[in-house]
């Protein structure tokens, strides 16, 4: 008879035991399902409270942010978003930029809709530098400024009476194939209806207005 290998022994009970190890640590189908179920609740509580806040004035906005993590769910870079808008939208610039500075404290990054909804809220406030600042930094991080960020640092610069540099971004925009908002552009006495009655030089004639192509 064949004489038995001395080390065949030893390594099927390595490959037993190896299976067994495998078998033990693979998540059970029934582990896994309750992973994806919770994970589908946290999207669908996000959902539900993106709309409430989209719907609040910026103190219901904040608490129910707060909510949100009272009930274990951290809001995502949607709901700061929305939140961040609605303190725009009420005139409450500073606490707008709070939360930015919160989300990325948090480990959140914002996105181009986060740097629109801040600037705006800037803007809003007649926050013409805090507005550069912020179309500098979502540059610098990649982001490509859409026509909402446009119009809204446009805005600001007009509010606190740098016009050229609106007319500026004006024509930047134009460039990149963007047209002016109407809140912004078309009507006379808009922001930037007024930016580009002003002249850049006080001692210059005044120039008219620029008119849509």
């Amino acid at each position: 008879a064949a004489l038995a290998t001395p080390h065949a022994a030893p390594i099927a009970l390595r490959l037993r035991t190896s299976t067994n190890i495998l078998v033990r640590t693979r998540p059970s189908k029934t582990s896994r399902g309750k992973q994806r179920g919770t994970q589908d609740a946290n999207i669908a509580l996000k959902r539900t409270y993106n709309a409430k806040i989209k719907a609040a004035n910026w103190r219901e906005a904040l608490r129910l942010l707060q909510e949100m993590r009272a009930k274990g769910v951290e809001p995502d870079v949607i709901n700061y978003s929305c939140a961040i808008s609605r303190c725009g939208r009420d005139g409450k610039w500073q606490c707008a930029l709070d939360l930015l500075d919160e989300m990325r404290s948090s480990g959140l990054v914002p996105n181009v809709i986060t740097y629109s909804s801040a600037i705006n809220a800037c803007a809003k406030g007649g926050k013409s530098q805090r507005a550069l600042d912020l179309l500098e930094e979502m540059r610098s991080r990649g982001l490509v400024p859409n026509q909402i960020t446009y119009s809204s640092v446009i805005s600001a610069c007009a509010k606190g009476g740098e016009s050229q540099r609106a007319l500026n971004l004006l024509d930047e925009m134009r460039s990149r194939g963007l047209a002016p908002t109407e809140i912004s552009y078309s009507r006379p006495h808009g922001p930037l209806g007024r930016a580009a009655a002003a002249p850049a030089n006080p001692h210059a004639a005044p120039k008219p207005p620029r008119h849509p192509p």
